[in-house]
């Protein structure tokens, strides 16, 4: 009997702990539901973050590129106008001046009349000073030799 005492308290004891066991295993089962969800979720962020900023880093570089090009192109493009207008207002400040300078020459009305006049009265007077002088050497010629001639 007491064999029998002693398979009955251990068959107890036994079918205490499996019982205890299983609740505390329940017990732990939630918790553990709830840590693994938490760790789920946890990860999943992570990840989705982690995938968000790939793809965000991903299209920056490819806009930044592209924006580096429209840049250059928009610059080039810029360069060439300017370029065509610098050489188009350099023609026409050229042609401007050409036509002033034509103009210019055009109204030149040097007016040498009283230039012309003074000239000639000195001339004249010039020629009539050396008359004077021939004709009083001719006069004094003509004197000395007593009018010989």
């Amino acid at each position: 009997m007491m064999h029998r005492k002693l398979t009955k308290i251990v068959v107890g004891a036994l079918f205490l702990i499996v019982v205890l066991g299983s609740s505390f295993t329940i017990v732990f089962a939630d918790q553990d539901i709830g840590a693994m969800l938490t760790g789920w979720f946890d990860r999943k962020t992570e990840e989705s973050i982690g995938e968000i900023e790939e793809v965000v880093w991903n299209e920056q570089e490819n806009q930044t590129n592209r924006l580096k090009e429209e840049l250059r192109l928009a610059i080039d493009a810029a360069e060439q106008q300017l370029d065509e207008f610098v050489e188009a207002e350099k023609k026409q400040r050229v042609e401007e001046l050409e036509r002033y300078s034509d103009e210019l020459v055009n109204e030149m009305d040097i007016d040498n009349s009283a230039l012309e006049s003074e000239i000639q009265a000195e001339l004249d007077r010039i020629l009539n000073e050396a008359k004077d002088e021939m004709e009083l050497l001719l006069e004094n010629e003509y004197e000395e030799h007593g009018g010989e001639e």
